[in-house]
């Protein structure tokens, strides 16, 4: 198989931003999903429902991929349904 020089005007694929629907990405509203991660969330969710004591969640991934963010989000909505703590003083 014989090999071609690539031309330079291939390796870059420009966007046509007027179809973008926005000017900048401060007018975009936030995901409300994690995409393309079902299986991590409902593994999250599960975790987080666990209620006997010496469960934890260990959550593995690469850097910047969101996972803290996720397991943050879904313990502050169980959080907000479960009743408090007793308050010990």
């Amino acid at each position: 198989m014989a090999v071609e020089r690539l031309h330079p005007d291939k390796l870059y694929r420009r966007c046509n931003t007027e179809r973008l629907g926005f000017t900048t990405t401060a007018e975009v509203a936030e995901l409300d999903s994690f995409i393309g991660q079902d299986r991590a969330v409902e593994a999250v969710r599960f975790g987080i429902r666990m209620r006997p004591k010496g469960y934890n969640l260990f959550v593995l991934g690469p850097a910047g991929t969101g996972k803290h963010s996720m397991v943050r989000r879904y313990v502050e909505e169980q959080a907000a349904r479960a009743p408090g703590p007793n308050d010990w003083c």
